[in-house]
């Protein structure tokens, strides 16, 4: 499954990727190197077709597996976050706070995000 996927990597759209990854990690299947470089390469051209949601769960899967992510990913999906912040429900600024432990600070998309959750904060759920 692992080898086919890979070789049709190209093929795959945000919730493509966002779903093999997320039934991988659910499955406590380790992907393989192949995998998720070719994964990892199609997200980041594929990015400014992610939705919020999608980004948040592919995001917060990733830092499940604890996969390293290279420099240009992350900058190419905080870029969409902040580019679509005002879309952000307040499951999905959640969820993108919660991804963002231990990886790399943005201050910037920290910044936005907070401001979506002052903006949201009606809707929040106890």
């Amino acid at each position: 499954m692992q080898r086919r996927a890979t070789a049709t990597a190209g093929d795959f759209g945000p919730l493509e990727i966002t779903m093999l990854m997320s039934a991988l990690d659910r499955m406590g299947i380790a992907p393989d190197e192949g995998l998720v470089e070719a994964m990892l390469r199609r997200a980041t051209a594929t990015t400014g077709d992610f939705t919020p949601e999608l980004l948040t769960m592919l995001m917060l899967t990733l830092r499940k597996m604890e996969l390293i992510l290279d420099a240009t990913l992350l900058e190419v999906m905080h870029g969409r976050a902040r580019a679509t912040a005002g879309d952000f429900t307040p499951e999905d600024v959640t969820t993108l706070l919660l991804a963002q432990v231990g990886r790399p600070s943005d201050a910037e998309l920290l910044e936005v995000m907070q401001g979506q959750a002052r903006d949201t904060a009606g809707s929040f759920a106890p």
